[in-house]
């Protein structure tokens, strides 16, 4: 690998925690909108290593991890959404 993969890598890894960041601060400040998003980008880089694998790798392992981040994504995301409404019927 050359110096512009292992950038590539790197910047696939730090966006997956970031959304995980993005995802308990949600959770802290109890702000659905911030919680819908992070779960939003979770399913984004779910898909993205179902597709294409991180670190150029499509190895079993590393496609339980992507499926495990996408399913992450949707839960919260359907039981987030479902919160809300039911806090706004209220």
């Amino acid at each position: 690998m050359d110096e512009g993969e292992y950038g590539m890598i790197n910047f696939v890894y730090w966006l997956i925690i970031a959304a995980y960041l993005i995802l308990i601060a949600g959770f802290l400040f109890k702000d659905y909108t911030i919680t819908l998003l992070g779960s939003i980008f979770l399913i984004i880089m779910g898909v993205y290593g179902v597709i294409n694998g991180y670190d150029n790798q499509t190895n079993f392992g590393i496609y339980v991890l992507a499926l495990i981040t996408m399913f992450v994504g949707i839960y919260v995301l359907i039981r987030g959404s479902l919160e809300m409404i039911k806090e706004k019927g209220s």
